[in-house]
């Protein structure tokens, strides 16, 4: 049945069944290590906790670790501006 499945894909995009099996095996992989890598985050963090106590603040969390002139701050900064006055 599952195959079956590979074959309708592959024929409705016009390539091989063995095509659409590894790019789906492939997503797969992708998916298992980007949930990994979260979770290796997570775990990481609450060690700092336990070992810093209420004092630990996450840097990528935390506003005064965050850059003060970031590349959005730019342009933000630009549309702050007053615009000029016609009058001079």
């Amino acid at each position: 049945m599952r195959a079956r499945v590979f074959s309708d894909i592959a024929a409705e995009y016009g390539v091989n069944r063995k095509t659409t099996r590894r790019r789906l095996d492939a997503a797969e992989l992708v998916d298992a290590e980007r949930a990994r890598r979260s979770a290796a985050k997570r775990a990481e963090e609450k060690r700092m906790k336990r070992l810093l106590g209420p004092d630990y603040r996450n840097p990528e969390r935390a506003p005064e670790h965050l850059p003060r002139f970031a590349s959005t701050a730019g342009s933000a900064a630009i549309r702050l501006r007053r615009p000029m006055s016609s009058r001079t």
